[in-house]
């Protein structure tokens, strides 16, 4: 008479931001994570627009800095949606978001906005 017991396996798995995947038995897994979009369905696109419409409204931030800002998350957003963002490109747009976050108060649209734009960043660096 056969053995017949069944084989089990468990595993636990904490995931705070991105994707995980699992396979057995030498499988091989090919997938692709789309980590562009917000909690509430906007878009990197559509954050980076908002932050910009809501930056016009201020002096706080100097013309050449909204500038150089501007250009780094349009680069993060065009490169993501080719693949993964190059790390010193995500920084540098991180670095900048973190100076002007102490601008604004946490809870404006402004600084929610940012909040919104550093968790997105936040998974390519």
């Amino acid at each position: 008479m056969e053995n017949d017991q069944k084989e089990t396996r468990s595993f636990q798995a904490n995931n705070n931001k991105g994707q995980i995947n699992y396979a057995t038995d030498h499988a091989k897994i090919d997938a692709t994570m789309i980590t562009n979009i917000g909690h509430d369905g906007m878009t990197l696109s559509d954050y980076i627009e908002e932050l910009f419409t809501l930056l016009e409204q201020t002096d706080q931030v100097s013309t050449e800095d909204k500038e150089v800002l501007r250009d780094l998350l349009e680069t993060v957003d065009e490169q993501s949606g080719k693949g993964q963002p190059r790390k010193t490109i995500v920084n540098q747009a991180l670095d900048r978001l973190s100076k002007l976050s102490p601008l604004f108060v946490a809870g404006s649209g402004t600084g929610q906005v940012i909040s919104a734009i550093t968790d997105i960043l936040d998974v390519w660096k």
